[in-house]
């Protein structure tokens, strides 16, 4: 063999192992798709329960906050807690009434973050006090953190048509069973109604009508 054709030969081997050992560029991967938004239902308990209970309030209604703090709250804790029940919070604001459909969509928005049921609660119990003026982020500051009023205006203003959806969805809903008041309370049993009661109900009354219903 020849000096030339040697060195050729040793060139083409050289080159072929340094191919050979060059890392290939990985392909960046493709960034995951967004999750489609959705708004968390404003529900406790059991969604596969047989007794479902649905409750339209109006977070400028007095009478909707007493039910909240006397009845509402202690059926959530007997019969939520337990998985007896599946409750449903629907919003029907009632004519004259400023701010209540914007307490709705904060709410809304509160339970994308999981604080829904927070926020109800202080709306609920400091409602004289913001509703005057409807100082709702006020309110919220009780139970929200600075990070989390920021998340829910956020949200508030990036996914306005979906809120609006929903409360319209609730009213719609009202509408269909003819309500004409805040608070009604619906129960129903395996999908069909069994009361709707407008106005206040003790909550010794409704765990009565609630204890008949429910599978024994």
């Amino acid at each position: 063999m020849t000096r030339r054709l040697l060195l050729l030969v040793c060139c083409v081997m050289f080159v072929a192992g340094w191919t050979a050992q060059t890392p290939t560029k990985k392909s960046a991967a493709a960034p995951a798709a967004a999750k489609p938004f959705s708004i968390p239902p404003r529900a406790c308990g059991n969604k596969d329960a047989s007794v479902v209970v649905e409750v339209y309030t109006d977070f400028e209604c007095p009478h909707c906050a007493i039910l909240y703090r006397e009845t509402l709250k202690p059926m959530m804790k007997d019969y939520c807690t337990s998985g007896k029940i599946y409750f449903i919070h629907r919003d029907f604001r009632l004519p004259g009434h400023r701010f209540s459909r914007e307490a709705s969509r904060w709410v809304l928005a509160a339970a994308t973050i999981g604080k829904n049921e927070q926020l109800t609660e202080q709306l609920f119990l400091t409602q004289p006090t913001w509703q005057p003026m409807g100082n709702i982020e006020q309110a919220a500051a009780g139970v929200l953190s600075a990070a989390e009023i920021a998340k829910v205006k956020q949200v508030m203003a990036a996914h306005k048509d979906e809120i609006e959806a929903e409360i319209d969805h609730d009213v719609t809903l009202g509408k269909q069973a003819n309500l004409d008041q805040t608070p009604t309370t619906v129960i129903k049993r395996h999908g069909l109604a069994t009361s709707q009661t407008a106005g206040g109900i003790p909550y010794s009354r409704l765990k009565i009508a609630l204890d008949s219903l429910i599978d024994k």
